[in-house]
């Protein structure tokens, strides 16, 4: 074999070489030649060698993995590396016309006849947030006072984009539709008496205002007649 630069996509084990040394993107340097592997070896597949004159090109991989010397037209799988604590993986940015989905942490490179060079970039994580949901049971529409006063409604309500460990005191009416307020289920705690419901946001939270029976109806008005003896 003359000496010079090989390409190799898969390489023809043998009891000369260990296979272990066989590892993608490596260059070895033997008898009169230096050898690019461009792909892992499999046993039993004969050399696929181009031209000692080809030229290797550069894959840098910032913050991922891939980085090598490749041929043209070589598909190099790449591989973000693990976001930092509280970002997440957002794209891939510098030669993406090479990168086969940009907004994939897992994806691969086709190598042209230049040096390829691509980042992974991350974002922050959006904050955690949690959902309160205010029903009522027994009766419909029941005009519910919040404190802080912007987690009031009428049932049936839900509010969004409550941040982690908020505490909110909800007050129900005596009196609602006819009916009389009974009790609150769903909350961490509550007073019967002044009929409020308290709850801490640490996750998403369905809380309910139960009602029952009808008001005492009042007796009509009797007219009494003064007969004349």
């Amino acid at each position: 074999m003359l000496g010079g630069t090989y390409f190799i996509s898969f390489l023809d084990l043998s009891d000369k070489y260990e296979p272990a040394l066989f590892n993608a993107k490596s260059i070895f340097e033997l008898p009169d030649e230096v050898i690019v592997i461009s792909g892992e070896p499999r046993t039993g597949i004969n050399a696929i060698l181009l031209s000692p004159d080809s030229e290797a090109y550069t894959l840098t991989v910032n913050n991922g993995t891939g980085s090598g010397q490749y041929a043209s037209g070589t598909v190099v799988p790449i591989q973000a590396n693990a976001p930092p604590e509280g970002q997440v993986f957002e794209k891939w940015t510098g030669d993406v016309g090479h990168v086969a989905e940009e907004y994939n942490a897992s994806t691969a490179v086709t190598m042209s006849a230049a040096n390829v060079s691509v980042t992974a970039t991350y974002k922050n994580l959006p904050p955690t947030t949690y959902t309160l949901t205010v029903s009522s049971l027994g009766t419909s529409g029941v005009i519910i006072l919040g404190s802080p006063s912007v987690y009031g409604g009428t049932t049936y309500y839900t509010m969004a984009g409550i941040t982690p460990d908020t505490s909110i005191t909800l007050t129900a009416p005596a009196v609602s539709g006819g009916a009389m307020f009974n009790s609150w289920t769903g909350c961490k705690s509550t007073n019967h008496s002044a009929r409020t419901c308290t709850v801490t946001m640490n996750g998403n939270r369905t809380v309910t205002a139960q009602y029952v029976g009808d008001l005492p109806k009042t007796l009509p008005g009797v007219m009494m007649l003064l007969l004349d003896e």
